[in-house]
């Protein structure tokens, strides 16, 4: 899963990694509070999760962009790539992400809480 949309994906010295910045829920509730959170979701070489890194409350974009940008470059040497990654869930910060089964279409994986849906063939298309 590597465009434009996913542009924080790649390896590092250790494993692969996928970066956002998602919007928090009051971003669609509140008429003056906006705030995202940075995740950055880790995993090994085969693609098993083994933790992920949350930064949430960030006001500003371009601050929480510049954010994820210092959890990559902490993993070391990296590099902007496709990545392979397996089913993973987790609860944080009162949320559920992950990759999972789409219960609607088993055909389908989303990654949650970016309600974005992959399917074969794997190519890091997606629908939203």
């Amino acid at each position: 899963m590597h465009d434009s949309r996913s542009e924080f994906v790649g390896r590092h010295p250790h494993g692969q990694f996928f970066g956002d910045v998602v919007a928090d829920p009051d971003w669609f509730t509140s008429q003056t509070k906006h705030t995202v959170t940075v995740v950055l979701h880790l995993f090994d070489a085969d693609g098993h999760h083994t933790g992920s890194e949350f930064m949430p409350g960030i006001a500003d974009r371009a601050v929480a962009r510049e954010a994820l940008e210092g959890l990559i470059g902490a993993l070391g040497p990296s590099t902007r790539e496709d990545i392979a990654v397996r089913l993973f869930t987790l609860k944080a910060h009162g949320r559920v992400w992950g990759l999972m089964e789409c219960e609607a279409n088993r055909d389908w994986v989303d990654l949650e809480p970016e309600d974005l849906a992959f399917s074969a063939p794997w190519d890091g298309s997606y629908s939203s």
